[in-house]
Order: structure tokens, then sequence, then C-alpha cells
């Protein structure tokens, strides 16, 4: 069962973001996801670590980049099963980022005494940030829909809300398995203060706005492409 776990919560995590990004649009679902890998990683070694985070790596590639399967067909005329080499490609070179995040992380929580609510945002956007990717992505963009969840990001950058996001996560995994270690800490408070503050920005902010364009006048625009039917 332990065995299996560690095969199947990194799993379930990757199938979470991949609900959670456009196509899905299930996107409140990244404010939990990485709840089943913090699960695996309890009791992990740094080798279990990292294959964890990389089987939730390549759960992600295959699930969110599946269209690269017609990449060959397109550009190299390619048919067949031939095609599964472009995603299956790509999803050795992008999961291991997700691999060294936990890597890392498990790495660090046992060596630092810096609280893991912390930790664990700063080392995901900080390899987020260096890691190089032929289509690069980040946790944000799947927030496109919740407009008050974005709002912030014209001051941070949407790495300040692929912070948050991974703050959520630990936070409510902490709230889920430990909750008398958060008790008469600061960190959590601060991390509740920063995400009351986020979407009280985000509230404000895009209620501003609105009232603002309310006036404005509205135009038609038709987009058309010229290599594809013309479909709504």
């Amino acid at each position: 069962m332990q065995r299996a776990r560690a095969y199947l919560l990194p799993i379930l995590s990757g199938l979470l973001l991949v609900l959670s990004f456009p196509g899905f649009n299930f996107y409140l679902l990244e404010w939990f996801f990485l709840v089943p890998l913090l699960w695996t990683l309890q009791k992990a070694t740094l080798k279990q670590s990292f294959i964890s985070g990389t089987l939730m790596g390549m759960t992600l590639a295959g699930g969110g980049f599946w269209w690269m399967f017609n990449l060959g067909g397109i550009v190299l005329n390619t048919t067949g099963m031939i095609n599964l080499i472009f995603p299956l490609a790509y999803s050795l070179t992008i999961a291991p980022l997700f691999g060294l995040i936990a890597l890392v992380f498990q790495f660090l929580r046992r060596e630092s005494r810096i609280s893991e609510l912390l930790l664990l945002p700063v080392v995901t956007v900080a390899l987020f940030s260096i890691y190089p990717m032929l289509f690069y992505f980040k946790l944000g963009d799947s927030q496109s829909y919740w407009l008050t969840a974005v709002q912030a990001v014209d001051i941070t950058g949407v790495y300040g809300l692929d912070f948050l996001i991974v703050l959520v996560n630990i936070l409510f995994f902490k709230l889920l398995t430990s909750p008398k270690e958060l008790w008469g800490k600061p960190m959590p408070i601060i991390a509740l203060l920063l995400i009351t503050v986020w979407f009280g920005y985000g509230y404000f902010s895009l209620a501003s706005w609105d009232q603002k364009i309310e006036g404005w006048e509205s135009k038609r625009i038709g987009i058309v492409q010229p290599n594809r039917s013309a479909t709504l």
C-alpha cells in the first residue's frame, strides 16, 4: 500500500494540475493540487522525493501537452505511433522540474529551520524561474478566468501568483495533517495576512476597473484564421 501510494498520489497531483488549466478549466483545483504529493513526501527519502515529483511532472506533461502528438504530423509529416516520440520527449524534459522542486524542498526542510510555509513557495518560484523550457508556462496561467485572483499580478508579476498558489497548498496541507504545529507561530499568521491582502486587493481593484469600463463604447471584432474552417 505504501508503494502504491508513493506512485498514485503524485499522479493524482499531476491530474489535478492538468484539470486546473484551460481546456478543462477547473482552476480552483490548483490551490490544492500539491496536497497528494506532499502526503507522499512526509517520510520519503531524497531519491523517492525526486521520483515522486518527476512522476507528477510526467503526468502534467502527458495530460497538458498532449497536442504535441500532432506536432510531428504537422512539421515532419510523420504518422501513427511515431508521433508519440514528441510528447514523450517533452515529458522527459519538463518532468524533472517538479522532481527538483520535491528534492530541494525535502532536503531544505530537514537541513534548515525555515518554515515550510515559506520554503516550498520560494523553492517552487526559484526553480520555475531558472529551469529551461521549450514552451514556458507558469502555475498562475491557469487562473485567467478567476479575475479576482490575478489582479495583483500587475504589481508582482505572475511569480507572485505562483508563490501564493503554492503557499495556499502547503498551508492547507498543514491544516489537514498537523494543525497543532501552526499554533503560536508567526509564519501561519503572515501567510493568512498575505492571502487576505492579495484577494482584498483583487476584489477592490476589479470592482474599480468594472466601474471604469461601464461607460466605455463597445466594438465587435472578428478574427479570421485562414487555415481552418470558420467556427464560433
